[in-house]
């Protein structure tokens, strides 16, 4: 099996906004979190999110395809650091990754975060963050043996309770 890997284009946005969703409900299901309580995701609005990625030439989307069928992803931007008071003032930051179940443990999504490094090196940008929910074990140690690890913990409280 030949795995290609590549930037995606702008063109190619109805399919990423296709596989983005699958990684949404891939992501409600395995996590049953609260916050991924929905129902149904409109494939237009996620295209018109990707598309304003792709316009705003602070970000990139990287793919694995197979036979011309993408099987993972990974969806990164560049934004301002959460500290505004450090010296860091930009970050590469991972807003979503997914590699489809039948194409995981294949090193796609090794060689898709080497691909982001690079774009980020050129451009100057020192760090690269991301976020996983703390029950996502296989998130959490994919990124752990990509070399990441936890500097920050985010809370939550629910109001209603």
């Amino acid at each position: 099996m030949e795995i290609i890997y590549r930037t995606a284009g702008i063109d190619e946005s109805y399919k990423m906004a296709e596989l983005y969703n699958e990684f949404l409900y891939d992501l409600k299901d395995s996590s049953k979190d609260i916050y991924f309580d929905f129902e149904n995701i409109s494939v237009s609005d996620r295209v018109k999110l990707l598309e304003d990625r792709f316009n705003a030439d602070k970000g990139m989307i990287v793919v694995a395809e197979v036979n011309g069928e993408i099987v993972g992803f990974i969806s990164m931007t560049i934004m301002s650091c959460f500290m505004i008071v450090s010296s860091v003032k930009n970050i590469g930051y991972i807003e979503a990754g997914y590699v489809k179940p039948l194409y995981r443990k294949l090193g796609i999504t090794k060689k898709l975060e080497a691909m982001v490094v690079e774009f980020l090196k050129e451009k100057g940008i020192r760090y690269l963050e991301l976020f996983t929910l703390l029950n996502n074990e296989p998130a959490n140690e994919s990124w752990k043996k990509l070399g990441y690890s936890p500097f920050r913990l985010q809370w939550r409280k629910d109001l209603n309770e």
